[in-house]
């Protein structure tokens, strides 16, 4: 049986290894050293009895682990051992990490797993278009009538005048058919906010753009009766992918995500010059992925029409990404129906918080009458139970800040600022006084609910931010 490493230690200049047993052909011993671990270091080795000693080259720096492999030679058992050492580290390194992973050995067993259990239904309801599942009952009859007749009704007249302009009659082969025609882009939140103002101009142009150029597309045929029709079909199936997808994208509640807008645009730019090309309207530079139209291919007025349509199509796709160029530019983020969405969906996340911290103390046994009696000694405010902070901010997020927002507007928004910077000094207290008030339940010091109040604070101060910047 071939030695074993007994012992390592490193500094930055040394490294000195003790073997269980004396090593009998040193020349022949390989050594390999790796520090940090993935970096090789050299050295020469110096013998003793059971021991080496190897001057790095270069340097150890201070910290870093060090990993050694040891190759015996056949006349030492032929054989290997490896070891792990922290340069200039010493036991107490070693004790802190074993009484930390004591520690946390130790929580796992006192507390259970926190699960959820997942429930999937192929059958359930699609929601109102920005009217989230499971909301009030009202909620979800207002978004339906504001996506339908793009208003609330408040009487008789205002009732008439919504339908009058939602929807028009007109004959079609001797019947009398009834049209919707939308009165917004899409419907809005429970805030109010959708997809409104220059958001919602770009997205109507978009869609009629995309609505136009969907036939042209189709028609599309070569003017090269040699030209490969597979290749024809790929590229127009590419780009009919990629456009409607930036139209989509342009409509998109919360704003656009610019990079995925960015990339769809500018396939859809691609892949017109490149269907061009196989259509022989003229010539794709696949170095500078620009498309030149030749126009002197054109024979026939069939041909013509032909050309006109796909330079048709190219010119939809170029004027709405000048549009989304403009529009990213001058108006990105900026329409109050975008920040209301926006600022919608940064409250649900603080109330979201809060039922995964109902859960996480639930699991660490500080139930509802522990949280109920659990005493929070507040500093420069009237001390507060744990069930009274965290049904405050439930309340406050799920329903108060969303009725002062809807009726109020901007306003409203201004009107729910104070309360969120006192929501979010009230948990950040919480969180300091775990450290330091014993009286509170020891689970509420456990790592999973103090994680959890971290990101409560965090989704208060986005709130914050969010409502700050629109006022």
């Amino acid at each position: 049986m071939p030695p074993r490493i007994a012992e390592c230690s490193a500094t930055e200049n040394a490294i000195n290894i003790v073997f269980t047993e004396v090593i009998t052909n040193q020349k022949d011993t390989e050594f390999k050293l790796e520090s940090p671990v993935g970096h090789e270091v050299s050295g020469t080795p110096t013998w003793g009895n059971k021991t080496v000693a190897i001057r790095p080259r270069p340097s150890l720096i201070k910290g870093d682990w060090l990993f050694v492999e040891v190759k015996f030679s056949r006349q030492d058992g032929d054989g290997s051992d490896q070891f792990y050492t922290r340069v200039n580290g010493d036991e107490s390194t070693l004790a802190d990490i074993k009484a930390t992973t004591a520690k946390a050995v130790e929580s796992m067993a006192s507390y259970p797993v926190l699960t959820t259990e997942m429930r999937v239904s192929a059958g359930a309801p699609r929601a109102v278009a920005g009217v989230l599942p499971g909301a009030p009952l009202q909620l979800t009859i207002e978004g339906a009538l504001r996506t339908v007749i793009g208003g609330l009704p408040k009487n008789t007249r205002s009732t008439v005048a919504l339908l009058t302009q939602s929807f028009s009659f007109k004959e079609v082969d001797g019947r009398r058919v009834c049209e919707w025609t939308p009165q917004s882009y899409v419907g809005q939140t429970d805030l109010g906010g959708g997809v409104t103002g220059a958001q919602a101009s770009l997205a109507a142009f978009a869609k009629s753009a995309l609505d136009n150029t969907l036939p042209l597309l189709d028609g599309l045929h070569p003017l090269d009766s040699a030209a490969d029709l597979q290749e024809v079909e790929a590229a127009c199936a590419i780009l009919r992918a990629h456009w409607i997808g930036f139209t989509n994208e342009l409509a998109r509640e919360g704003g656009p995500r610019a990079p995925r807008a960015n990339q769809l645009s500018e396939g859809a730019q691609e892949w017109v010059g490149r269907l061009g090309d196989r259509l022989g309207m003229g010539t794709f530079d696949e170095a500078t992925l620009n498309f030149d139209i030749a126009p002197q291919s054109v024979v026939t007025l069939e041909e013509e029409k032909n050309l006109t349509n796909f330079i048709a199509v190219r010119d939809y796709v170029l004027s709405v990404d000048r549009s989304w160029d403009n529009y990213r530019k001058h108006f990105f983020q900026k329409d109050l129906g975008t920040v209301l969405v926006l600022l919608q969906r940064a409250l649900l996340a603080v109330a979201e918080s809060v039922d995964e911290l109902y859960a996480a103390m639930d699991s660490v046994f500080v139930g509802p009458a522990e949280r109920l009696t659990a005493r929070i000694d507040f500093q420069n405010h009237k001390d507060m139970v744990v069930e009274e902070l965290l049904s405050w901010i439930s309340s406050f997020a799920s329903t108060e800040a969303t009725e002062l927002i809807r009726d109020g507007g901007k306003r409203g928004v201004k009107a729910i600022i104070p309360t969120v910077r006192l929501l979010q000094d009230l948990v950040n207290q919480f969180i300091d006084r775990l450290k330091t008030q014993g009286s509170l339940p020891e689970g509420l010091r456990h790592p999973r609910v103090g994680k959890l109040l971290q990101e409560l604070s965090g989704y208060l101060k986005g709130v914050q931010d969010r409502a700050e910047r629109l006022t």
